[in-house]
């Protein structure tokens, strides 16, 4: 799980479901889906200005999965993109900063 510095031991509930969660699905489907998203993913950033509906993209500051700059360079390409940096959040936004999320879903 990668998460931000000092966010499993401030939250250890949490980290242990978390990887809870993890550890329960099947091995197999585990290892197809991060294979998806890691080696077998193409490059979408050409398709992005296809986008026409408001975007919002949220990057964790300590994302290193997919750093900040990259959710920046996504959010330009879409004609209304918009993005937002989390502090305190790693790549785990939801997770880690939930009343973050649920501000910028709120649009407060």
């Amino acid at each position: 799980m990668t998460t931000a510095p000092g966010w499993v031991k401030a939250h250890p509930a949490e980290a242990t479901s978390e990887r809870e969660v993890m550890a329960s699905h099947d091995p197999a489907s585990l290892a197809l889906a991060l294979d998806a998203a890691v080696l077998d993913r193409g490059d979408v950033r050409p398709l992005l200005d296809r986008i026409k509906m408001p975007v919002e993209v949220v990057s964790g500051e300590s994302d290193q999965a997919t750093p900040p700059e990259l959710g920046q360079e996504i959010a330009v390409s879409v004609g209304r993109g918009r993005h937002t940096i989390v502090d305190g959040a790693a790549h785990h936004v939801p997770t880690e900063q939930p009343d973050a999320i649920a501000a910028l879903l709120r649009d407060d």
